[in-house]
C-alpha cells in the first residue's frame, strides 16, 4: 500500500523506466548498468529520509575519518568513480607507507594524484609533488614475468573455478573491476606454459590413481574397467 498518491506516482514512474530498460532489442550490458543506477538512486532516496540518529554514520561519531567519503555511499558525478580495482596486501602497505614521506624538497602536502590508469584488474597510479614537479608511480599488484601478479592469478582463479573466459569477461565488466581480455588470457594458457603445467598434473594425477586402483583387491577380477573409470 502506499502512504500518499505522491508515493504511489513516483513507484510507477520508477517501474515504467524499468520496464523500458528490459524492453527487447536493449543492450544487455546498459541495461543492467542502467537498472543498477536506479537501484542506487532509490536506496540514497531512502537513506536521506532516515532520521540521523538511525543512520549508521552515528557510529563513527568521535572518530576522525581519514577519508571525507569514507563508510558511506552518497552519489557520485563521474560514474568512473565507482570502477573497483584489485590490491595486494603488499602493495597497500607500500602506498600508505611512501604517501608519509615527504618529497625531498621537503614540502607540504608532498604528494597530489597525478593520474589513474587501469591495467586489467590493476591500477596503476602516478603521484606528484605539487612544488618540485617530481613523480612516483605506484601500482596495486607487484610484476611477475612481465605481467601483473594480481592479473595472473585472476586467470587462474577463473580457470580453476571452471569459469568460461566469456562468463569471467562479463561479470568483471559488469562490476566494474577490469578486466583482461581474450589475448592475455591466451598467453597466460601459452606463454606462460599454463597448459603444459596443468596437462602434466593431469597426467601425474591419472597415473597416482592408476597406481592405487591396480594396489586394490577389485583390480584382479576387473582392472580394466577399473582403470577406465579411474582415468
Amino acid at each position: 500500500s502506499f502512504s500518499s498518491p505522491e508515493e504511489k506516482e513516483t513507484f510507477l514512474s520508477r517501474f515504467e523506466a524499468a520496464r523500458l530498460l528490459l524492453a527487447p532489442g536493449v543492450s544487455k550490458r546498459n541495461a543492467t548498468i542502467s537498472v543498477l543506477n536506479a537501484l542506487l538512486d532509490r536506496v540514497l532516496t531512502q537513506a536521506e529520509s532516515v532520521p540521523a540518529s538511525r543512520s549508521r554514520t552515528s557510529s563513527n561519531s568521535g572518530k576522525e575519518m581519514m577519508l571525507d567519503s569514507a563508510g558511506m555511499y552518497t552519489g557520485d558525478e563521474d560514474p568512473s568513480d565507482q570502477d573497483l580495482f584489485v590490491v595486494e596486501r603488499k602493495a597497500f602497505k607500500n602506498l600508505c607507507s611512501g604517501l608519509v614521506q615527504q618529497c625531498g624538497c621537503q614540502s607540504n602536502p608532498s604528494w597530489t594524484l597525478a593520474s589513474f590508469l587501469k591495467k586489467g584488474h590493476v591500477a596503476r597510479v602516478q603521484f606528484a609533488c605539487p612544488h618540485c614537479k617530481q613523480s612516483r608511480i605506484w601500482a596495486s599488484s607487484r610484476v611477475l614475468c612481465g605481467h601483473y601478479l594480481a592479473n595472473q592469478k585472476l586467470v587462474h582463479a577463473f580457470t580453476c573455478a571452471g569459469i568460461l573466459p566469456r562468463q569471467y569477461i562479463n561479470f568483471c565488466a559488469f562490476a566494474g573491476m577490469g578486466e583482461v581480455k581474450q589475448r592475455y588470457i591466451h598467453s597466460v594458457y601459452v606463454d606462460r606454459l599454463y597448459q603444459e603445467v596443468v596437462a602434466d598434473a593431469a597426467e601425474e594425477s591419472m597415473k597416482a590413481a592408476v597406481e592405487c586402483v591396480k594396489a586394490s583387491p577389485h583390480y584382479a577380477t576387473s582392472g580394466e574397467w577399473v582403470i577406465t573409470d579411474a582415468r
